[in-house]
Parts: C-alpha cells; structure tokens; sequence
C-alpha cells in the first residue's frame, strides 16, 4: 500500500496525459486536490501502451480514478456518441468478481460431494448398527434360555456385560 500521496501522484500521472478536450470535463477543484496532495514518485511511470488494468496501481489510485470519473461523467463526459469509455476498476472488479465466483462454485461443488459421501456413510453406519443390534437381541434370547447356573459359568468375568 502506498501513501496517499504517492496514489495522487499516480492518478495525476493518468490525468496529465488526457487529451485536452476530455481532461476539460474534469472539475478544477478535483484537479487542485490531486495536485495538491501527490507526493512525487519518479520510480512510478505509466506505460500507455499496456492497459491501465494490467498496471500495477494502488487501490487507493484506482478509487481516486473512480472520483475522477464520477466526476467528469457529471460534468457530461461519455454523453456524446463519439466518447463512450467505461471505468477501468469497475471491468476489474467484475472480473475479480467472476474469478472468485468461479472458485466459490468449485469449493460449492466439493461440499456437495463431500455432504453426500457423508450422509451415505452414515446411512450405512446407522444400518450396520440396526442389524447389529437385531443380532444382538437375538444373542440376548439365547443367553436367557439358558439356565441362570451355566450362565453364571460362562460371564464369570466381570468385563463381560449384557446388553438389554
């Protein structure tokens, strides 16, 4: 993050290089702010060549080139036919967002996948224990049928417990 001068210096880089006829729609109070508050940075250039959205611009130059353009939009920039240009943030914030959709709708997927595997899992847990204890109750009328004397001789050990 730089400071918020060092953002005004890149954003005035930007506006400084309009062309006159569309920097003429930009407020001078806006420009007098940016000028006023950039701290110059001559290892910052902007290459013209290479979109804005590749750059490498602070967040805080980016909201700034918002502001401007809010603001020249107001003062009637983009109503002509000839002049029709979109915020540049906005196209990254929409990619960005499509980016993070995207990789939202695999982790969605995987839980969906991971929640059935579970839920399968413990249907068949729960139908393993359903025939285990049948087994058990019918253990268990076995055991009682047998007289209460041989039963002691066989469950002497006291880790040996019925379940009922």
């Amino acid at each position: 993050m730089l400071s918020i001068g060092k953002a005004m210096y890149q954003v005035w880089q930007i506006v400084d290089n309009l062309p006159e006829d569309e920097k003429a729609f930009i407020s001078q109070d806006l420009i007098d702010e940016i000028k006023g508050t950039m701290e110059v940075d001559d290892s910052f250039t902007i290459d013209f060549d290479i979109p804005l959205e590749k750059q490498k611009l602070d967040d805080k130059a980016w909201n700034m080139l918002k502001k401007v353009l809010k603001n020249a939009k107001k003062n009637g920039y983009g109503k002509t036919d000839s002049v029709n240009v979109e915020a540049p943030t906005e196209e990254k914030d929409i990619n960005q967002f499509r980016l993070e959709n995207i990789e939202l709708n695999q982790k969605l997927s995987q839980s969906k996948k991971l929640i059935i595997d579970i839920s399968k899992s413990v249907e068949k847990l729960q139908n393993e224990n359903k025939k285990l204890m049948e087994d058990n109750a019918e253990l268990l009328c076995c055991i009682n049928r047998v007289p209460k004397l041989f039963r002691k001789m066989f469950f002497k050990d006291a880790t040996t417990k019925l379940i009922k």
